[in-house]
């Protein structure tokens, strides 16, 4: 990725969260992963799943999947939806 498409990258993300990023974004969190629990902990101020709760994320994981399983199409596309609107806002 060019410093030009770095920058592109960065803008929409802060479009997409309405959130200031560095322009060093891609610089300083150089794979898709460090980005992600970048924006998880210090910009959106969330937990990320790679700290000491990962054993119960994995836990609510399973047990959200096995509750999916029993979902239709479209009622496990609202609930994402939903999800992800409450992301966002």
């Amino acid at each position: 990725m060019d410093s030009l498409m770095a920058l592109e990258f960065r803008n929409r993300l802060q479009i997409s969260l309405g959130k200031s990023l560095p322009s060093t974004l891609t610089f300083e969190y150089p794979n898709i992963e460090a980005i992600a629990d970048y924006i998880l902990q210090d910009v959106l101020c969330l937990e990320s799943t790679n700290d000491s709760t990962q054993d119960t994320t994995i836990d609510q994981k399973k047990i959200w999947e096995e509750e999916s399983k029993q979902l239709s199409e479209e009622e496990l596309s609202a609930l994402i939806d939903q999800e992800l609107n409450a992301l966002i806002n």
